[in-house]
């Protein structure tokens, strides 16, 4: 994911597997990849086929 400017935080789809697993435990199969997304407060990933998960940054 590009930065839209110079001190936004960096974030992953790592940053996200965490709260993912430990709140929904039926979800840790599911692959966590980066939606596409203007904001930049937030970080959307895109979890599996059906659900999101936002993250502030």
């Amino acid at each position: 994911m590009s930065r839209m400017h110079i001190n936004e935080l960096g974030a992953g789809p790592g940053i996200a597997r965490g709260p993912v697993d430990g709140q929904f435990p039926e979800y840790p199969a599911l692959p966590i990849s980066p939606a596409d997304s203007l904001g930049t407060v937030n970080h959307i990933y895109r979890l599996g086929k059906e659900q999101a998960t936002r993250r502030t940054t």
